[in-house]
């Protein structure tokens, strides 16, 4: 009998096996107690929020952030730089929430106020059952001596000019565990959007020389599904704006790895692009011109996926798309539903 236990305890599904707790007058205790067991599942999860729109701007627009990337697929890498989450320990019959956060809008009006675009052009957090990643922080405009918090997100959006009186943490931070924070605008190259891979790039500018604004920062991979992976959450690139400027100067920011848009620039000229639907990718920001081809662009809807052993029978699920790689039954989220998990 023990010899028949340990094979059955051991091989490739041994990090996702049925555990089993005790109840005893509403507490979950371990090993002892008395009153009925409860069988947990444990699911790898990948949670990716919306990213943040950018805003249109007279002096050109800051990317947006990314939304926020968490996993807890063994050996991965969430974002922020952050390591791989335990498992969701899920109770079988229960049936939990997913919400598939949808990116954040591009105004098109240029005089809304700071806060308005802020809070406006924010991602929408994703969320499977207690697991929630936040929306990506917005790309908008904003005097130096505003507060900054509306850039802030899963990833942060784009700053202000860099060097004093503006210290890094005026950029829009990104949540820890989930992203970076924004670059910075150097004079008419703004900042790209920060991903959750990577810090978002500072524009630059070189007197007699080119301008060019920030690229957006990359997202992080994940093979939760398989393959060789796919990245998600990557930032939007910063938009160029010329102001009469004959100063040479490339075309807008690059998107990050991970459906990031491109930025615009009136040099080229080139328009925004949207972040990647189902990546979590910020949208590309603006060139500043008070035309609709300059503006910047919505970000990209999330993602959720969930995977367990492939021992355990299919779940229940809403919205929810199956499919089976080596060990796991997967299931893919591109909008909200509910999934349970079946015994």
């Amino acid at each position: 009998m023990r010899e028949l236990k340990n094979k059955l305890t051991t091989g490739k599904n041994t990090k996702n096996i049925q555990r089993r707790k005790g109840k005893s007058f509403g507490y979950q205790v371990l090993g002892f107690g008395s009153g009925t067991g409860v069988d947990l599942l444990s699911v790898e999860y990948l949670v990716v929020a919306g990213g943040g729109g950018a805003n249109p701007s007279i002096y050109g627009g800051f990317a947006a952030g990314a939304g926020g990337f968490r996993t807890s697929v063994s050996g991965a890498t969430s974002g922020g730089g952050a390591s791989a989450e335990p498992p969701f320990e899920a109770e079988y019959g229960t049936s939990y929430t997913v919400t598939v956060g949808a990116g954040g809008p591009s105004q098109s009006t240029i005089g809304l106020s700071y806060t308005q675009q802020g809070a406006s052009g924010k991602g929408v957090s994703s969320v499977f059952a207690t697991v929630t990643s936040i929306g990506g922080g917005a790309g908008t405009y904003f005097q130096d001596d505003k507060d900054v918090d509306m850039n802030d997100g899963g990833s942060g959006g784009g700053g202000p000019d860099l060097g004093p009186p503006n210290p890094p943490t005026t950029a829009g931070q990104g949540t820890p565990g989930q992203g970076f924070r924004g670059g910075f605008n150097v004079v008419l190259g703004n900042g790209g959007g920060g991903g959750a891979g990577q810090v978002g790039l500072n524009g630059s500018f070189t007197p007699g020389g080119p301008v060019s604004a920030g690229d957006g920062g990359d997202g992080v991979q994940s093979a939760i599904n398989g393959g060789a992976g796919t990245y998600y959450a990557g930032g939007g690139g910063g938009g160029l704006w010329s102001y009469g400027n004959p100063t040479p100067a490339q075309g807008g920011g690059v998107g990050g790895l991970g459906g990031g848009g491109n930025g615009a620039s009136s040099f080229t000229p080139t328009t925004a692009q949207a972040g990647g639907q189902n990546t979590g990718g910020g949208g590309g920001g603006s060139s500043g011109a008070p035309v609709a081809p300059y503006m910047g662009k919505a970000g990209g809807s999330g993602i959720v996926i969930v995977r367990y052993a492939d021992t355990v029978p299919d779940a229940s699920a809403t919205n929810g798309t199956k499919t089976t790689i080596p060990g796991y039954k997967v299931y893919t989220f591109t909008q909200s539903g509910s999934i349970t998990f079946n015994k």
